[in-house]
């Protein structure tokens, strides 16, 4: 297996990336190493710009697509609503009835099991061998999707649910867990063995030491945007709750600028009125701080629930700022001040030499 950058079209290729909507090729800053820290065979290794895969290792199990905070991975071939989903390891005649066989029930997207729920309950079947299973390595490799997902649909007010049906089986019923292609196939060279989601991106050493001068834009995560969608469908008529999403609490001497470009996902930006500054935070938008640097620098608190209803941006920070007369620079007036703290320093400094050239000069001698 490889996997293909930016979404080149190629139907040996199984997942792919959007690099716009990657945080560790966009944001190298962010430290994002979801996909990486998931993978139970070590296929994924990530740098910064730089995410490679290693073709004779990877299992398809999809996981990485689902723990993607930003929907930047995505596959070809993902599982279709269903109301159950069996491992592909479970032999045909312990299936239930109906089920969607899947590599793994712990590659199950958000996406996949909100469709499924529209048809009401959905079951995931555990049989009990997903600990010991070398794709997964985890007792219950869906336990973050199906609790977000009952989370929302709680707070939706829907009755359908996501549920984890306990049905032991003897393992040793268990069929041969999904294979990674053998690596040493006849004619194979290593660039077919590992192909790069993105080039390595070479920094300009010489441009000037500004913190954000290095950083792309933000990004637009598709999956934040598709489930608001969702959830603004489901709701209807009656207002998000605040709950369904992160909150940030900043504190009012916050650099402003600096968190409104950490943030990788522009749930805080910047906006210039004509009298003001005013910082406005989208909690839709708003990752909850997983690979963020904005929050830290800027000593906020996030929490990962707010509290009320979702109203959308809403301004955390407003500064009054003026347009200095002299150079046309945007500042902060403090107590009063008419011109920019450079502009007034520069009037006193030369003041100052006015004062030193006109004062008397000093008799020598005397």
């Amino acid at each position: 297996m490889t996997l293909a950058y930016n979404r080149q079209p190629d139907r040996n290729v199984p997942v792919f990336l959007d690099a716009g909507a990657c945080l560790a090729v966009q944001r190298p800053d962010s430290s994002c190493r979801a996909c990486a820290d998931v993978c139970a065979t070590a296929a994924i290794s990530v740098t910064p710009r730089q995410v490679e895969v290693a073709a004779d290792s990877c299992t398809s199990c999809g996981r990485c697509v689902a723990v993607c905070p930003t929907g930047a991975l995505s596959a070809t071939v993902s599982a279709s609503p269903a109301p159950a989903y069996e491992c592909v390891r479970v032999p045909a005649r312990a299936r239930v009835a109906g089920a969607e066989v899947v590599s793994c029930l712990g590659g199950l997207t958000e996406e996949t099991l909100r469709r499924a729920l529209a048809s009401g309950d959905v079951h995931l079947m555990d049989h009990g061998w997903c600990g010991d299973c070398p794709v997964s390595g985890f007792a219950a490799p869906w336990a973050d999707v199906v609790a977000r997902i009952s989370a929302e649909a709680e707070s939706l007010g829907l009755a359908a649910r996501p549920l984890i049906v306990e049905a032991p089986l003897d393992p040793a019923r268990a069929l041969v867990p999904p294979q990674a292609p053998a690596a040493a196939a006849k004619g194979l060279s290593r660039r077919q063995l590992f192909s790069r989601f993105a080039a390595p991106v070479t920094l300009d050493q010489t441009a000037a030491p500004d913190a954000l001068a290095h950083l792309p834009g933000q990004i637009a995560p598709p999956r934040l945007a598709a489930r608001l969608d969702y959830l603004r469908l489901a709701s209807g008529e009656q207002p998000l709750e605040a709950q369904l999403f992160p909150a940030v609490d900043l504190p009012a001497t916050a650099d402003m600028r600096l968190a409104a470009g950490l943030c990788p996902s522009a749930a805080l930006s910047l906006h210039a009125l004509p009298q003001s500054d005013v910082l406005v935070f989208d909690a839709a938008r708003c990752l909850g701080s997983r690979g963020c640097r904005a929050c830290v620098v800027a000593g906020a608190i996030v929490t990962p629930e707010g509290e009320g209803a979702y109203e959308g941006p809403v301004a955390l920070i407003e500064r009054p700022m003026a347009d200095c007369p002299k150079c046309d620079a945007r500042f902060a007036p403090v107590r009063g001040a008419r011109v920019c703290d450079p502009c007034r320093k520069d009037t006193e400094l030369a003041a100052f030499a006015h004062w030193l050239m006109r004062r008397a000069p000093v008799q020598r001698g005397a």
